[in-house]
């Protein structure tokens, strides 16, 4: 029998259970975090990693089969691949020496293997079990320690004495600074609250209307193929924004536990001296749908990123060099609209999970998104066999001035020296040359001279 049965709450609320189960784990998280907080001490290490430990495994097993709800499971499992493959990586970096390490290695390397107890709880760390984000065990480390950045966050008892002010950890014994902590927590976590809920509204709104699956299934599909080309083009659009949110949702909400808990302390902003709570932001809404090219979208599908790649090697430079570079907002507006259609265009599979029905959504688009792809990787091919200018080096180009320099000078002392020549004598023909074994100016001989030579 399940710890919980989720159909009369969800009835309530109006939501599935598939996806009021993931919302509770979210929002237990803001539950969770007073206990620990109010109840556990802060250099109480042991307890605070057992509690996380507690913590992430009653989440998993009250609600990932409340009432028999078959919950998608592979999330988690997916945030927990992420993390040991960092942890893996960090622990081959403490293997190194400092000079082979690049400084953000140095930031994330382990050098000596952690306890049992705070690797677990490191690895089933409660606010970002659910959907992430992937922390890195360092900063884990710092923060359950409260060492490097985090030791504001001690010293404070919870920043909320003195009025809620804190040290600067940047600086050895604060550097005499105080800056206001709590506040910005309570700011901070209210933001990300807020984009969530504006995501969540935005999804239950639009949702019934706008979904991949209901055009991917009979009998609706029928009606989908009948539309003409450029509405189906933008209900895609559209589709992939709104399908988008419940996953903002998500991210906003497991970083706004974070930042509540502490562990979104990133230090203090060297210029303003306010801390800054984005250890832990899990995505950047505004940059990823008004990405210019899938590299600013998401570098892991590695073959959209061939067209963020190719449009930056092959097509920017042509705007900056025709008309003065006045075709560079066209370009922008073009890479914006390009990336949004590739994103929304493969969503599909990702939204649905299944090929088959992702494949007549496809096949209604007579595959035009994959006809896109093969011709602008043959274009690439094409492109990049021609044959390409070498760019001039700083060295052969200052060397090439300092020469045209040397030679315009060379010139003007000629010109001066036969000026004055024929300033000296009328009678000299002006015959000038840069060369250095240039003829000499010449005397015109007169009438009678030649007169008196014959």
């Amino acid at each position: 029998m399940p710890l919980l049965d989720l159909a009369p709450l969800a009835n309530l609320v109006g939501l599935p259970e598939t996806l009021l189960a993931p919302a509770l784990i979210l929002v237990s998280a803001y539950l969770l975090t007073p206990i620990e907080l109010l109840l556990i001490p802060r250099r109480a290490r042991a307890a605070r990693n057992i509690f996380s430990i507690l913590a992430s495994g009653l989440q998993f097993v009250a609600f990932f089969d409340c009432a028999c709800v078959r919950v998608d499971h592979t999330v988690p499992m997916m945030v927990l691949v992420q993390k040991l493959t960092n942890f893996a990586w960090a622990c081959y970096d403490g293997t190194r020496s400092d000079k082979e390490l690049t400084p953000e290695q140095k930031a994330t390397e382990i050098r000596g293997w952690p306890s049992l107890l705070e690797f677990l709880g490191f690895v089933f760390y409660y606010p970002s079990f659910l959907v992430g984000p992937s922390i890195e065990y360092r900063a884990y480390q710092h923060f359950i320690r409260g060492t490097g950045d985090y030791r504001a966050v001690v010293e404070d008892n919870l920043l909320l004495a003195q009025g809620g002010s804190g040290v600067d950890p940047s600086k050895p014994g604060g550097g005499g600074r105080r800056v206001s902590t709590w506040p910005s927590r309570l700011v901070a976590t209210a933001r990300a609250v807020g984009i969530a809920l504006a995501m969540f509204a935005l999804n239950q709104s639009l949702s019934p209307s706008f979904n991949y699956e209901r055009v991917a299934e009979d009998p609706t599909y029928a009606e989908y193929t009948g539309w003409p080309a450029w509405r189906r083009f933008l209900y895609c659009q559209v589709t992939g924004i709104v399908e988008r949110a419940q996953f903002y949702v998500a991210w906003k909400l497991s970083e706004g536990a974070c930042i509540l808990a502490g562990m979104g302390f990133n230090g203090v902003d060297p210029v303003t001296g306010a801390p800054r709570w984005d250890r832990c932001a899990n995505v950047d809404i505004f940059n990823i749908e008004f990405a210019e090219n899938i590299r600013m979208y998401l570098s892991t599908l590695s073959m959209v990123t061939t067209c963020g790649r190719i449009a930056r090697r092959q097509l920017r430079p042509l705007a900056h060099s025709i008309a003065g570079g006045r075709l560079l907002p066209i370009y922008h507006a073009a890479g914006w609209l390009a990336t949004g259609a590739a994103v929304n265009y493969a969503s599909p599979s990702f939204q649905l999970r299944r090929l088959d029905l992702a494949w007549r959504i496809w096949a209604a688009d007579y595959f035009a998104g994959h006809i896109a792809m093969g011709v602008v990787l043959a274009a690439d091919a094409i492109a990049s066999s021609l044959p390409r200018q070498r760019p001039r080096s700083a060295s052969s180009s200052s060397s090439r001035a300092a020469a045209s320099s040397s030679s315009l000078t060379e010139g003007a002392d000629a010109v001066v020296a036969a000026l004055r020549s024929a300033a000296a004598d009328p009678g000299a023909e002006l015959v000038t040359a840069t060369d250095s074994d240039a003829p000499k100016p010449r005397k015109r001989r007169s009438a009678a001279a030649m007169r008196h030579s014959g």
